[in-house]
Protein backbone atom coordinates (compact mmCIF):
# COMPACT_ATOMS: atom_id res chain seq x y z
CA UNK A 1 0.00 0.00 0.00
CA UNK A 2 1.23 3.56 -1.20
CA UNK A 3 0.59 6.01 1.72
CA UNK A 4 1.91 8.60 -0.37
CA UNK A 5 -0.37 8.20 -3.27
CA UNK A 6 -3.12 8.09 -0.83
CA UNK A 7 -2.23 11.40 0.76
CA UNK A 8 -2.27 13.30 -2.31
CA UNK A 9 -5.29 11.90 -3.43
CA UNK A 10 -7.29 13.13 -0.38
CA UNK A 11 -4.91 16.72 0.07
CA UNK A 12 -5.80 17.68 -3.83
CA UNK A 13 -9.73 16.29 -2.65
CA UNK A 14 -9.37 18.32 0.66
CA UNK A 15 -8.93 21.31 -1.76
CA UNK A 16 -5.26 21.94 0.10
CA UNK A 17 -2.14 22.77 -1.65
CA UNK A 18 1.25 21.01 -1.22
CA UNK A 19 2.78 24.00 0.10
CA UNK A 20 -0.49 24.52 2.38
CA UNK A 21 -0.10 21.21 3.74
CA UNK A 22 3.60 21.70 4.19
CA UNK A 23 3.43 25.10 5.78
CA UNK A 24 0.22 23.37 8.32
CA UNK A 25 3.05 20.75 9.41
CA UNK A 26 6.49 22.83 9.16
CA UNK A 27 8.12 21.16 6.88
CA UNK A 28 9.45 21.71 3.27
CA UNK A 29 7.09 21.33 -0.01
CA UNK A 30 10.19 19.32 -1.23
CA UNK A 31 9.97 16.45 1.58
CA UNK A 32 5.84 16.63 1.60
CA UNK A 33 6.22 15.51 -2.05
CA UNK A 34 9.18 13.03 -1.38
CA UNK A 35 6.80 11.78 0.62
CA UNK A 36 3.67 11.98 -1.61
CA UNK A 37 6.25 10.12 -4.37
CA UNK A 38 6.88 7.37 -2.52
CA UNK A 39 10.76 8.41 -2.06
CA UNK A 40 10.45 8.98 1.71
CA UNK A 41 9.71 7.15 4.39
CA UNK A 42 5.89 7.20 5.66
CA UNK A 43 6.16 10.18 8.37
CA UNK A 44 6.05 9.45 12.08
CA UNK A 45 2.35 8.56 13.55
CA UNK A 46 2.80 12.04 15.23
CA UNK A 47 3.00 13.51 12.10
CA UNK A 48 0.64 11.31 10.22
CA UNK A 49 -2.24 13.26 13.34
CA UNK A 50 -1.42 16.25 12.33
CA UNK A 51 -1.75 15.22 8.78
CA UNK A 52 -5.02 13.90 9.09
CA UNK A 53 -6.03 16.67 11.32
CA UNK A 54 -4.98 19.00 8.63
CA UNK A 55 -7.12 17.19 5.81
CA UNK A 56 -10.43 16.69 8.28
CA UNK A 57 -9.89 13.27 8.53
CA UNK A 58 -9.96 10.88 11.43
CA UNK A 59 -6.53 10.11 12.75
CA UNK A 60 -6.86 6.68 13.31
CA UNK A 61 -8.07 6.02 9.60
CA UNK A 62 -4.94 7.84 8.13
CA UNK A 63 -3.06 6.06 10.66
CA UNK A 64 -4.09 2.06 9.48
CA UNK A 65 -3.39 3.33 5.99
CA UNK A 66 0.00 4.28 6.70
CA UNK A 67 0.68 1.34 8.76
CA UNK A 68 -1.41 -0.99 8.87
CA UNK A 69 -3.84 -2.03 11.62
CA UNK A 70 -1.36 -3.75 13.72
CA UNK A 71 0.86 -1.23 13.44
CA UNK A 72 -1.55 1.65 14.09
CA UNK A 73 -2.71 -0.28 17.06
CA UNK A 74 0.55 -0.96 18.49
CA UNK A 75 1.43 2.99 18.07
CA UNK A 76 -1.83 4.20 20.34
CA UNK A 77 -0.96 1.41 22.83
CA UNK A 78 2.52 2.86 22.98
CA UNK A 79 1.19 6.06 23.83
CA UNK A 80 -1.79 5.13 25.86
CA UNK A 81 -0.37 1.47 27.75
CA UNK A 82 -3.27 2.14 29.95
CA UNK A 83 -5.80 1.06 27.12
CA UNK A 84 -3.71 -2.26 27.05
CA UNK A 85 -5.95 -3.17 29.86
CA UNK A 86 -9.02 -2.99 28.18
CA UNK A 87 -7.75 -5.11 25.14
CA UNK A 88 -6.60 -8.17 27.73
CA UNK A 89 -10.01 -7.57 29.40
CA UNK A 90 -11.79 -8.11 26.17
CA UNK A 91 -9.36 -11.10 25.48
CA UNK A 92 -10.24 -12.66 28.63
CA UNK A 93 -13.88 -12.79 28.56
CA UNK A 94 -13.73 -13.60 24.95
CA UNK A 95 -15.95 -10.87 23.45
CA UNK A 96 -17.49 -11.58 20.13
CA UNK A 97 -18.12 -9.32 17.36
CA UNK A 98 -22.06 -9.10 18.73
CA UNK A 99 -20.60 -7.62 22.07
CA UNK A 100 -17.95 -5.20 20.80
CA UNK A 101 -20.24 -3.34 18.61
CA UNK A 102 -21.96 -2.39 21.94
CA UNK A 103 -18.74 -1.57 23.60
CA UNK A 104 -18.20 0.36 20.25
CA UNK A 105 -22.19 2.08 20.38
CA UNK A 106 -21.63 3.26 23.87
CA UNK A 107 -17.98 4.72 22.71
CA UNK A 108 -19.60 6.32 19.46
CA UNK A 109 -22.47 7.96 21.73
CA UNK A 110 -20.77 9.16 24.89
CA UNK A 111 -17.23 10.02 23.70
CA UNK A 112 -18.00 11.38 19.62
CA UNK A 113 -14.58 11.74 18.06
CA UNK A 114 -13.68 15.55 17.94
CA UNK A 115 -14.33 17.03 14.34
CA UNK A 116 -14.88 13.88 13.16
CA UNK A 117 -18.32 13.56 10.39
CA UNK A 118 -21.72 12.54 12.45
CA UNK A 119 -22.09 9.61 10.52
CA UNK A 120 -19.08 7.47 9.72
CA UNK A 121 -17.83 6.61 6.34
CA UNK A 122 -19.29 3.85 4.61
CA UNK A 123 -18.95 2.66 1.29
CA UNK A 124 -21.49 0.00 1.55
CA UNK A 125 -24.69 2.72 1.83
CA UNK A 126 -23.63 3.87 -1.64
CA UNK A 127 -23.74 1.15 -3.21
CA UNK A 128 -26.85 -1.30 -4.30
CA UNK A 129 -26.65 -4.95 -6.30
CA UNK A 130 -27.33 -3.03 -9.67
CA UNK A 131 -24.13 -0.86 -9.50
CA UNK A 132 -21.93 -3.56 -8.39
CA UNK A 133 -20.29 -5.85 -11.28
CA UNK A 134 -18.31 -8.75 -10.49
CA UNK A 135 -15.44 -11.09 -12.82
CA UNK A 136 -15.51 -8.45 -15.62
CA UNK A 137 -12.73 -8.54 -18.25
CA UNK A 138 -11.59 -4.84 -19.18
CA UNK A 139 -8.87 -3.96 -21.68
CA UNK A 140 -8.23 -0.44 -20.10
CA UNK A 141 -9.16 1.26 -17.25
CA UNK A 142 -11.43 3.62 -19.37
CA UNK A 143 -13.24 0.40 -19.96
CA UNK A 144 -13.92 0.25 -16.41
CA UNK A 145 -14.80 3.94 -16.31
CA UNK A 146 -17.65 3.76 -19.10
CA UNK A 147 -19.48 0.33 -17.41
CA UNK A 148 -19.35 2.25 -14.25
CA UNK A 149 -20.40 4.90 -15.57
CA UNK A 150 -23.47 3.56 -17.68
CA UNK A 151 -24.82 2.11 -14.03
CA UNK A 152 -24.58 5.26 -12.30
CA UNK A 153 -26.21 7.64 -14.78
CA UNK A 154 -29.94 7.14 -15.95
CA UNK A 155 -29.58 7.94 -19.92
CA UNK A 156 -26.70 7.04 -22.14
CA UNK A 157 -26.40 11.01 -22.67
CA UNK A 158 -25.45 11.13 -18.85
CA UNK A 159 -23.42 8.47 -18.78
CA UNK A 160 -21.15 9.34 -21.74
CA UNK A 161 -20.86 12.97 -19.99
CA UNK A 162 -19.72 11.48 -16.75
CA UNK A 163 -17.64 9.66 -18.34
CA UNK A 164 -15.58 12.12 -19.90
CA UNK A 165 -15.97 14.04 -16.29
CA UNK A 166 -14.42 10.79 -14.55
CA UNK A 167 -11.68 10.26 -17.19
CA UNK A 168 -10.39 14.04 -16.85
CA UNK A 169 -10.29 13.73 -13.01
CA UNK A 170 -8.17 10.43 -13.42
CA UNK A 171 -6.17 12.18 -16.17
CA UNK A 172 -5.36 15.33 -13.57
CA UNK A 173 -5.25 13.01 -10.36
CA UNK A 174 -4.93 9.36 -11.14
CA UNK A 175 -6.63 7.51 -8.16
CA UNK A 176 -4.49 4.15 -7.83
CA UNK A 177 -4.23 3.63 -3.72
CA UNK A 178 -2.34 0.56 -4.08
CA UNK A 179 -2.91 -3.08 -3.04
CA UNK A 180 -5.33 -3.30 -6.52
CA UNK A 181 -7.59 -0.82 -5.98
CA UNK A 182 -8.50 2.31 -7.81
CA UNK A 183 -10.79 4.84 -7.31
CA UNK A 184 -12.25 7.00 -9.91
CA UNK A 185 -14.11 9.69 -9.14
CA UNK A 186 -16.17 12.66 -10.54
CA UNK A 187 -17.58 15.97 -8.21
CA UNK A 188 -21.31 16.53 -9.77
CA UNK A 189 -23.34 19.48 -8.10
CA UNK A 190 -26.85 18.36 -6.61
CA UNK A 191 -25.75 14.82 -7.35
CA UNK A 192 -26.56 11.89 -4.77
CA UNK A 193 -23.44 10.40 -3.77
CA UNK A 194 -23.09 6.99 -5.51
CA UNK A 195 -20.86 4.08 -6.23
CA UNK A 196 -20.09 1.83 -8.42
CA UNK A 197 -18.28 -1.54 -7.93
CA UNK A 198 -16.12 -3.31 -10.19
CA UNK A 199 -14.26 -6.69 -9.79
CA UNK A 200 -12.07 -7.65 -12.90
CA UNK A 201 -11.36 -11.09 -14.05
CA UNK A 202 -7.75 -10.14 -15.49
CA UNK A 203 -6.14 -7.52 -13.73
CA UNK A 204 -5.55 -4.18 -15.67
CA UNK A 205 -1.70 -3.34 -15.63
CA UNK A 206 -1.00 0.24 -14.66
CA UNK A 207 1.22 2.92 -13.61
CA UNK A 208 -0.02 1.76 -9.66
CA UNK A 209 2.29 3.73 -6.51
CA UNK A 210 3.05 -0.63 -5.21
CA UNK A 211 3.46 -2.33 -8.92
CA UNK A 212 0.24 -4.13 -7.76
CA UNK A 213 -1.84 -4.75 -11.05
CA UNK A 214 -5.49 -3.16 -10.84
CA UNK A 215 -8.48 -5.69 -9.28
CA UNK A 216 -11.14 -3.85 -8.23
CA UNK A 217 -12.30 -0.17 -9.11
CA UNK A 218 -14.87 2.06 -7.04
CA UNK A 219 -16.05 4.50 -9.12
CA UNK A 220 -17.65 7.30 -6.74
CA UNK A 221 -20.11 10.33 -7.79
CA UNK A 222 -19.93 12.84 -5.29
CA UNK A 223 -22.10 16.61 -5.30
CA UNK A 224 -19.49 18.36 -3.70
CA UNK A 225 -15.71 18.24 -2.06
CA UNK A 226 -15.39 18.65 1.84
CA UNK A 227 -15.18 17.03 5.02
CA UNK A 228 -17.90 14.03 4.00
CA UNK A 229 -16.55 13.59 0.57
CA UNK A 230 -12.68 13.56 2.07
CA UNK A 231 -13.87 10.56 5.03
CA UNK A 232 -15.42 8.36 2.60
CA UNK A 233 -12.05 8.63 0.08
CA UNK A 234 -10.08 7.93 2.80
CA UNK A 235 -11.91 5.04 3.81
CA UNK A 236 -11.80 3.92 0.89
CA UNK A 237 -8.51 4.16 1.09
CA UNK A 238 -8.09 2.07 4.06
CA UNK A 239 -10.45 -0.52 2.80
CA UNK A 240 -7.99 -1.01 0.15
CA UNK A 241 -5.43 -1.75 3.03
CA UNK A 242 -7.62 -4.30 4.83
CA UNK A 243 -7.46 -6.32 1.16
CA UNK A 244 -10.81 -5.68 -0.25
CA UNK A 245 -9.69 -5.88 -3.32
CA UNK A 246 -8.33 -9.63 -2.60
CA UNK A 247 -11.60 -10.63 -0.80
CA UNK A 248 -14.07 -9.85 -3.67
CA UNK A 249 -11.89 -11.15 -6.14
CA UNK A 250 -13.57 -14.24 -6.30
CA UNK A 251 -17.25 -13.21 -5.59
CA UNK A 252 -19.30 -14.53 -8.20
CA UNK A 253 -22.38 -11.96 -7.74
CA UNK A 254 -23.16 -9.05 -6.96
CA UNK A 255 -24.91 -10.26 -3.49
CA UNK A 256 -21.87 -12.33 -2.42
CA UNK A 257 -19.68 -9.39 -2.84
CA UNK A 258 -21.78 -7.02 -0.83
CA UNK A 259 -21.75 -9.31 2.03
CA UNK A 260 -17.86 -9.68 1.41
CA UNK A 261 -17.83 -5.84 1.47
CA UNK A 262 -19.95 -5.84 5.01
CA UNK A 263 -17.26 -7.75 6.90
CA UNK A 264 -14.67 -4.70 6.39
CA UNK A 265 -16.83 -1.58 6.09
CA UNK A 266 -16.62 -0.57 9.49
CA UNK A 267 -14.66 1.96 10.84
Amino acid sequence: MSFGAALRLLRIDAGMSLSDLARHLGVSPAYLSRVEHGHDAVPTPDRVVAIAEALAVPPLVLLEIAQGAGAAIASYLERVPEASTLFVEMARRELGAAEIARIKAYIDREMPVRGAAKRPARLGEHLDAKRVLVQVVCHDLDDVISLAAARLADDPDDARALMRLLAEREAETPSFVGRGVVVPHAIVPGATAIAALVTLAKPLRAATPDGEPVRLAVVLVTPATGRRHVHLMAHIARLATRGVADMLADARSAERALGRLEALDVS
